[in-house]
């Protein structure tokens, strides 16, 4: 370092002269600078002046820095301490008392036009500011300087700390002469004054720091949340490996869903259903198509035919969404599922305990589902211009989006009209798929387990396509062993079934082994009124005519069901057990009545008429009972020889 200074800070003129050297440097790189010490015969005032004058000539910068480097001469005695005391623009000087030669007490504070003399120099004072004296006896008196640099304050504290203020340098007088100048960096009061307006104005702060605290949220929040929302769409993975799992299991359970199809599994589908796949992929790049058909093979049949190309797909599965119990339960469902992180339900109570918002003034369910759609709809709208390369570059983005169908992000509606009570969500879904389409956002696909799902959307033209029987063996087969799950479950189980249903076992048994065997029954056959309520039926001209299932894989999942010899007998032995107890119902309610009509002898009123009729119902219910019997010992039999 000495030899770079002599090299760079000293002028030619004191490089020449013999009589001059540098003793020594004292780096001191917390305070920006390093002290010099020197040797020359010349006067030392004109060694600074002709330093100062080079240094202000030649203009040295650092290259982290636009201030040239100065020199000023040391006229106290510094302090060479290690200590965690940084610098700062304020400087606290203590005055040390004196007395004055004439034995008159002198002043125990310097003005502020002497402390402006001796420190202005060293750079430009922002504000002088004398500190009001302490009560404690023997401290002394201090004053805060603060510059507008820091840079100044450190040469000022360097230069003037142990400085002797003599009679010369005053401007009132000899009062003001013979004060030590103590100097020490002052803490700043940044932060520090916060807490004491907050302490001080506790009914203004408070509700202005939560005011801030949920503009801050709302800023940082809705970006992030628009960040996730793309994050789902395209399946991007996040920065950082574990945390952007974690994320990304918290908030979106799992970014997307992909699809692999193969030309030989597409060969295997029927001429009909290729060709709707074929339209359906030409309709979607125009309008919203709805797609409706059995309930596990229209998505397979989109994922592997439709999407396997396209690599930022959104799926939006209802079926949580209209389970969901309450509505906070249901915009929540609803944000998990296009991967909108929901705002922490402890701020919102913050909120309203504080008194900013109160109940009357939460958002309501629509306008909660209406917030999370539209960050999705930004989101959508900008993976869709993500593919806009170079070449693109002079279209705007309403030409971009006409001219590029097949760029745009793919929305998958899946399970629409999960539940038909449920008009605002899908009417909200129904509206953000309508103004997706309009501004050609994203392309949207509808999927619905209703053939009539399309009547509840008003005002939409939206195509539909019926992908029925357009499976290929082997999803035909699972797909059949799915529904009989199903119905098995739902219907015919005992302990499976829902508590709440329409349907007793043996009324459902009944159905799938007609069904099985007859593509639709007469209206008019089925002995069990209750029948007749369900959505089996078939109008014609407004009259009820036939019976049929309502999608043609639900009859071969009865088929599958028939097949099953111990099922069959199990459950064709309940009927017949519930059926003789019909039928022994029967017999004691006739003879009950053929008890009353005995009493009837004495009066000499008696019916023979209905008694004959009576005995010969109660004959008839006992042969029934007894070809029940029979049949339960055929079932038993089966279901013993199987065991």
């Amino acid at each position: 370092m000495q030899s770079e200074i002599l090299a760079t800070c000293i002028p030619e003129s004191l490089k020449t002269d013999a009589s001059f050297s540098i003793l020594d440097t004292i780096p001191r790189p917390k305070d920006g600078g390093a002290f010099v010490r020197f040797r020359a015969a010349a006067d030392k005032e004109r060694v600074n002046r002709e330093i100062g004058e080079h240094l202000k000539a030649v203009r040295i910068r650092r290259w982290f820095s636009r201030e040239r480097i100065r020199t000023f001469p040391v006229r106290g005695k510094p302090w060479f301490e290690d200590m965690n005391r940084f610098p700062s623009k304020r400087l606290r000087v203590e005055f040390m008392p004196g007395i004055h030669e004439e034995g008159a007490p002198v002043s125990d504070r310097p003005s502020q036009e002497t402390l402006h003399s001796l420190f202005r120099r060293y750079g430009k004072i922002a504000d002088i500011i004398p500190q009001p004296a302490l009560k404690e006896a023997g401290l002394p008196k201090a004053t805060v300087i603060k510059f507008r640099k820091i840079h100044c304050a450190t040469a000022a504290r360097k230069c003037l700390d142990g400085f002797l203020v003599p009679h010369e340098e005053t401007v009132h007088g000899g009062r003001e002469g013979n004060l030590r100048l103590r100097i020490v960096y002052a803490k700043s009061l940044r932060l520090r004054w916060i807490g004491y307006w907050v302490t001080d104005n506790p009914r203004i702060a408070i509700p202005l720091i939560i005011v801030l605290f949920g503009v801050v949220v709302y800023v940082v929040f809705d970006p992030l949340r628009e960040f996730f929302v793309i994050a789902k769409i395209t399946g991007g993975p996040l920065p950082i490996t574990r945390i952007g799992q974690f994320l990304e299991e918290m908030f979106n359970g799992g970014l997307r869903f992909t699809y692999t199809a193969s030309d030989s599994k597409l060969n295997e589908l029927p001429e009909d259903t290729k060709n709707k796949l074929e339209l359906l992929k030409e309709w979607m790049l125009d309008t919203a198509v709805v797609v409706h058909g059995p309930r596990r093979g229209k998505r397979k049949l989109i994922g592997d035919y439709i999407l396997e190309h396209h690599e930022n797909v959104l799926l939006i599965d209802c079926k949580p969404i209209a389970e969901a119990p309450g509505d906070n339960a249901t915009v929540e469902a609803c944000a998990r599922e296009v991967g909108y992180p929901v705002l922490p339900a402890f701020i919102s109570d913050l909120t309203v305990s504080a008194g900013l918002r109160t109940e009357a003034t939460r958002q309501s369910f629509e306008t909660q589902l209406d917030e999370v759609l539209q960050v999705t709809r930004s989101a959508l709208k900008k993976v869709a211009l993500r593919n806009k390369n170079y070449e693109n570059r002079h279209l705007c983005d309403e030409v971009y989006f006409h001219d590029r169908p097949e760029k745009r992000p793919v929305i998958v509606i899946d399970n629409f009209l999960h539940r038909e009570t449920d008009n605002v969500v899908h009417e909200k879904l129904a509206e953000f798929a309508a103004q997706l389409v309009e501004d050609k956002h994203a392309n949207v696909i509808f999927l619905t387990n209703d053939s009539a799902s399309y009547k509840s959307l008003p005002d939409r033209l939206f195509r539909t396509v019926l992908l029925d029987d357009g499976h290929t063996s082997t999803t035909r087969k699972a797909t059949d062993n799915a529904l009989a799950r199903d119905v098995l479950g739902l219907y015919v189980l005992q302990n499976r079934a829902p508590k709440k249903r329409e349907w007793t076992p043996e009324q459902a048994w009944y159905f799938v082994k007609e069904l099985a065997q007859h593509e639709k029954l007469n209206y008019d056959r089925p002995a069990i009124p209750i029948f007749r309520r369900g959505r089996f039926m078939n109008p014609d001209n407004g009259r009820p005519e036939t019976i049929k299932p309502r999608r043609t894989h639900l009859r071969a999942a009865f088929k599958k069901l028939t097949e099953d010899r111990i099922l069959g007998a199990k459950i064709d032995l309940q009927s017949l057990h519930a059926r003789c107890e019909i039928e022994n119902l029967t017999i004691a309610r006739m003879e009950e009545e053929l008890e009353r009509l005995s009493k009837l002898v004495k009066l000499r009123k008696h019916p023979k008429g209905r008694e004959e009729y009576l005995l010969e119902n109660i004959e008839k219910a006992q042969q029934r009972i007894r070809a029940y019997e029979a049949q339960m010992k055929d079932k038993r039999r089966v279901i013993e020889e199987d065991s």
